[in-house]
């Protein structure tokens, strides 16, 4: 709080903000597929703003550990049409900046996230993130981030899926996770697969 505190002292201007860092609690002695969640996964991407005096709010506008101005919010809040969890900071984050938001690292000030994960949560996450971003990205079409519905790697994923594959998948993570192991490859490819099941969850429930 310190931390913040003195950036906005030292930043009055109304469109400063600071993100401040997250870290696994040490006491939840955080399992490899947490670790990877935050170094390399879908998690927070601190690691890309280590060094950097700026943080695009479209990308990293993580509301878990921001502060800005209130005075600069005006009348602005979160899409209430976000019914899902994910990519509503994101969202706020965009049009925030199309205001003038200059978000700024503040990497100083650690927050400890005290959830942990199980593959089912990870499950979970990533599926109802999929269905929020099949909401996000109609709203934001110049910015390409689902992935293609076509294709032969589209048509692979597919049958992976309804063949059992994604039950297998799951499996080799538990396991990983039983020896203290880390297979980032195995983890990517895990959450990319739940959230592609997401994605397709959300396009049917989500109308244009």
């Amino acid at each position: 709080l310190v931390a913040h505190l003195n950036f906005h002292i030292q930043h009055p201007a109304e469109k400063k903000a600071a993100l401040g860092g997250i870290m696994w609690d040490p006491c939840l002695k955080p399992n490899p597929l947490m670790e990877w969640m935050m170094h390399g996964g879908p998690q927070n991407n601190f690691d890309a703003l280590v060094g950097e005096e700026t943080a695009d709010p479209a990308h990293f506008f993580y509301g878990a550990h921001l502060s800005l101005k209130r005075a600069f919010l005006k009348n602005d809040h979160f899409d209430k049409s976000f019914t899902h969890y994910g990519w509503e900071d994101l969202e706020f984050g965009r049009r925030l900046a199309g205001r003038g938001l200059t978000l700024h690292p503040l990497l100083t000030a650690r927050a400890l996230h005290r959830h942990h994960y199980t593959v089912a949560d990870i499950v979970r996450r990533q599926q109802v993130s999929g269905a929020a971003l099949a909401q996000y990205q109609p709203k934001y079409p110049v910015e390409k981030l689902l992935p293609p519905s076509h294709g032969i790697k589209h048509l692979f994923r597919v049958v992976f899926m309804v063949s059992g594959g994604a039950f297998i998948t799951r499996q080799l993570v538990r396991l990983a996770i039983q020896l203290n192991l880390s297979f980032p490859h195995l983890f990517q490819f895990f959450t990319t697969l739940e959230l592609r099941a997401g994605i397709r969850k959300g396009v049917r429930i989500i109308p244009n």
